[in-house]
């Protein structure tokens, strides 16, 4: 191919480099890696229609009362059945069935809650007394007067009702101090 023929010129394949060139335009990021592509870009701006994070899809909630589709199928399937299906379950706790029974007594026993406990404490005047309401706790779960849980629960009042005690000592003596700091000035 000669230099001056200008057709030939024109047809020249220009040779592809083995390594992509570092592209300028893109802050040296070689040109085939440079962000081109849809699918190379951040998910918010690839999905439009989902949530922002911090951003509720139902802001106002779902509303009060409403109730599940499945429940509402549930209570309509086994309305005008609940008297036969009671006494099913019934029949079968009375012939021995352990999950028919345990059913059974869960639903006419509820299980135990808190209940009063009749324990007498000794008074709470200063921190310091705290000590011996913690020794008579501490009697009655030895002598089995009161449960270890019940001991527990006791345990937390006397140690809100001493930390109570223990602020309004505290306020006093900064009282007494300002006061008297306030005479010698």
């Amino acid at each position: 191919m000669a230099p001056d023929d200008a057709a030939a010129r024109e047809c020249v394949p220009v040779p592809f480099p083995a390594r992509p060139m570092a592209d300028p335009t893109t802050g040296g990021v070689p040109a085939p890696f440079a962000k081109t592509h849809e699918m190379q870009l951040p998910a918010p701006d690839r999905y439009p229609n989902r949530w922002r994070s911090g951003q509720s899809g139902n802001p106002r909630g779902r509303p009060l009362g409403s109730r599940h589709r499945a429940t509402i199928l549930a209570e309509a399937l086994f309305d005008g059945q609940v008297t036969e299906l009671i006494q099913k379950t019934i029949e079968l706790a009375l012939a021995g069935d352990g999950t028919a029974l345990r059913l059974c007594i869960e639903r006419i026993i509820p299980p135990r809650r808190d209940r009063p406990v009749d324990f007498r404490l000794p008074r709470i005047n200063s921190a310091g007394d705290a000590l011996a309401a913690i020794e008579a706790i501490t009697d009655g779960v030895a002598t089995g007067e009161l449960t270890p849980m019940e001991a527990a629960e006791l345990a937390k009042v006397v140690e809100v009702y001493r930390n109570a005690v223990e602020t309004v000592e505290i306020e006093r003596r900064i009282a007494a101090l300002e006061a008297a700091r306030a005479e010698r000035q």
